[in-house]
């Protein structure tokens, strides 16, 4: 019976940190196990929530999933599981190819009881003009609720790895104009950041990157009027790329003073990971 519910407790803290936003548990993204592979190896790997790397995984409760899919060089299918399995990534052998693996999360929401830990994620994000908009228009600055949803990529070298990452349809996407498995990088590598399928310009770009001693460091860099960033990289060092939009929500119309549960704001975010061999 204790054991019963220690598991249950363990399984409560972990939706509750996949629901947080940026404030208290930063970035999600997908970890494979590997992200090099023999063309007849297994592939499997976690979704994970938290910051410079390091967080916890969850596992495959579809209810939370929007999309959640794998591309290869024969296109685009679902993945599937069953619920509560850990890690939620477990697929067979894709031969030669670049295998791309999408997710997408349902809307979730937070509540925010005071206006310094929204200024203080808004600074983070580069998102000043939220604060501007937020002031003029005499919205409150406590008690008030953001919407965000997550979109992330990861990028799986099999076999000859051979293939491109594309955009994939994505609300916020970010793309890799070069492979790193199979393509000359030593001149830097190419970002792309895509918002309902336009070139997002003028956007914060936080890049994450993990070394073989294990050293976590991480960079900020800001999209050109291409909507692309340019990265210098290091060969034996796993990357995860990290970008935020905030807008109003679509179904936004005139707040109303005495609504707490409305949401006032909407973040989505995007990630994509990856390894340079």
């Amino acid at each position: 019976m204790k054991k019963s519910n220690t598991i249950h407790f363990m399984l409560i803290m972990t939706l509750i940190y996949y629901s947080c936003t940026g404030v208290t548990a930063h970035e999600f993204w997908i970890e494979p196990k590997k992200f090099i592979v023999k063309s007849s190896e297994e592939i499997s790997g976690n979704l994970f929530v938290g910051q410079m790397m390091q967080g916890a995984s969850y596992g495959y409760y579809p209810k939370n999933f929007k999309r959640f899919e794998i591309k290869t060089n024969n296109g685009i299918k679902s993945l599937s599981g069953r619920v509560g399995d850990n890690p939620a990534i477990k697929i067979p052998a894709q031969g030669d190819s670049l295998v791309t693996i999408i997710h997408a999360t349902t809307h979730n929401t937070v509540f925010y009881n005071d206006w310094s830990t929204f200024d203080k994620f808004l600074r983070e994000k580069n998102l000043t003009s939220i604060k501007t908009k937020h002031v003029q228009s005499n919205f409150p600055k406590k008690q008030f609720t953001e919407i965000y949803s997550r979109y992330a990529k990861a990028l799986i070298g099999s076999g000859t790895s051979v293939g491109m990452d594309q955009k994939t349809g994505l609300e916020i996407e970010l793309v890799l104009k070069e492979n790193p498995y199979t393509q000359d990088i030593t001149n830097g590598l190419t970002i792309e950041l895509f918002y309902k399928g336009f070139p997002r310009v003028d956007t914060q770009i936080e890049i994450f990157s993990r070394d073989t001693h294990k050293t976590i460091t991480k960079k900020i860099i800001s999209t050109n009027k291409l909507g692309q960033a340019i990265i210098q990289v290091q060969s034996q060092t796993d990357y995860m790329i990290n970008a935020v939009v905030m807008r109003q929500p679509a179904h936004y119309k005139t707040f109303k003073a005495d609504s707490t549960d409305q949401a006032l704001w909407e973040s989505l975010w995007a990630s994509i990971s990856f390894k340079v061999p």
